[in-house]
């Protein structure tokens, strides 16, 4: 936008007049850039997606075709057209993308828009290739217990790790910091969550920090390599002073499976563009039973019947594959959601897609004290209350053993679900990470199994147990 209005200026004509040969370069940029779709910003992006509509200029048409977009809106534009665009200087050189929108002719259009889909590809596999080593990274040496997640390798493209940092924020719901630790300077990029400014946070560890700019949700940086693990201690440190914020999603209002229809999903096209500071409206349902499981795409997606109120209804949840979905047939779960037209052999239907779901009568307020309390417990500044909180019993403990005992190589997700409401939360964590420290179990990849340990064990002699009963004074 900044950059059309100085075009104006230098043209000497007034930015109503050119908004119309522009306004779809234009739009394009600020979509990818994520600035807040209000005022100016909302005006222009509503005139460049109707001008893309009508396929004007060649490199865009081209580029719709390659990524197949059947309806372009300002959603589909952030999560088709422009990863492509940005791939190309992530990737390789941005000369691509420029060449693209510059195109006169549709076969040359044609052959960037193909090369840029490429890259696009290579895009998602170098950054879920990143993404896995740093999961397991992190699993491995218990960076997920930190108030900031700090995680570095050799080798990692600095042209994805923001995205990779941003995943793993959305993963763990904390404020994560990608490294590629390459050579005596490392750089790295993170991404925070609502509430906690990293730029404030960088500030105060800058000491040991070549350079960093960036702001409250997203910085960059630059550091020796053998400052990471000094770095990692002091913006944990910084986080002590006060209690750090819990990712959330705002729920817009809570809707009957009734009201999800083509028609409601019509109506809401009215508040588009949807974007930044106009996000796309979410719902929950509440208490709806999982009725069925299917598959999609090869079980790269999964689609869940589910009943409220005698109503059957069905949604799907993308990225989602049946072997890691941590629900069962006949659970009770909350969901929330978004509302879309779907269009199939010249069928409309609701579309109605998952964002994020949890066990129904979960109480909020218990569980948000259980998670201060191991946030405490890490830091090793516990009071006595907080201790007994999450001090789990042996009867908890036994009820763990007996579970893993059962499933062998059970993932954490699915243990989390089936013993969160009768062990609690925070006791079940204590609980794996004491059976873990008496070699009764192992974590392997985000899975626990039993270690074939067949002695009798001494619970009091788990390092965790001993500091918690220390702390609660028994």
């Amino acid at each position: 936008g900044v950059a059309f209005k100085l075009v104006c200026a230098l043209e000497g004509r007034p930015c109503e007049e050119m908004i119309y040969e522009y306004a779809d370069l234009v739009m394009l940029g600020t979509i990818a850039d994520v600035v807040p779709l209000v005022g100016e910003n909302r005006i222009i992006v509503g005139i460049g997606l109707d001008i893309v509509r009508r396929r004007l200029n060649k490199g865009i048409k081209a580029l719709i075709d390659a990524a197949g977009s059947k309806y372009i809106s300002a959603s589909n534009v952030a999560f088709t057209l422009c990863p492509r665009i940005n791939a190309a200087g992530r990737m390789a050189s941005a000369e691509t993308a420029i060449k693209l929108l510059l195109s006169d002719n549709q076969e040359d259009a044609a052959y960037y828009a193909g090369c840029l889909d490429r890259l696009n590809a290579e895009r998602q596999e170098t950054e879920q290739g990143i993404f896995d080593k740093a999961c397991l990274q992190i699993e491995k040496n218990g960076y997920d217990k930190d108030s900031v997640i700090v995680v570095e390798g050799h080798n990692w493209h600095i042209g994805v790790i923001g995205i990779v940092a941003s995943k793993l924020m959305e993963k763990y719901g904390k404020p994560c910091i990608v490294i590629n630790a390459d050579g005596e300077k490392s750089v790295g990029s993170g991404r925070s969550i609502s509430g906690f400014s990293l730029f404030d946070a960088l500030s105060a560890c800058s000491e040991k920090l070549v350079k960093f700019g960036g702001h409250e949700l997203a910085a960059g940086i630059t550091l020796n390599e053998d400052d990471i693990a000094d770095f990692r201690k002091e913006i944990n440190a910084y986080t002590s002073e006060f209690d750090m914020p819990f990712a959330t999603l705002n729920i817009d209002c809570k809707i009957k499976p009734r009201a999800l229809t083509v028609d409601a999903a019509k109506a809401l096209k009215a508040l588009e563009p949807y974007g930044a500071g106009n996000p796309v409206p979410l719902f929950a349902v509440m208490e709806s039973q999982i009725v069925g499981i299917q598959p999609l795409s090869g079980g790269k997606h999964i689609r869940l019947k589910l009943k409220k109120e005698n109503s059957d209804y069905y949604a799907v949840m993308f990225g989602m594959t049946p072997e890691d979905f941590k629900y069962r047939v006949g659970d009770t779960v909350d969901i929330a959601v978004t509302l879309d037209v779907n269009m199939y052999n010249d069928t409309e239907s609701a579309s109605v897609i998952v964002k994020a779901m949890r066990k129904s009568g979960i109480d909020e307020d218990k569980m948000i004290q259980q998670l201060r309390a191991l946030e405490k417990m890490y830091r090793g500044c516990l009071n006595p209350e907080e201790a007994a909180l999450i001090c789990p019993e042996r009867s908890d403990i036994a009820a763990v053993f007996r579970y893993i005992q059962a499933q062998p190589d059970v993932k954490h997700e699915f243990i989390e679900n089936d013993l969160s409401e009768t062990v609690g939360f925070g006791k079940l964590t204590v609980a794996l990470t004491a059976l873990e420290e008496l070699g009764i179990i192992k974590k392997n990849e985000g899975s626990y199994s039993l270690t074939g340990f067949n002695g009798k064990a001494d619970l009091n002699s788990a390092e965790i147990l001993a500091n918690l009963h220390k702390a609660a004074g028994r």
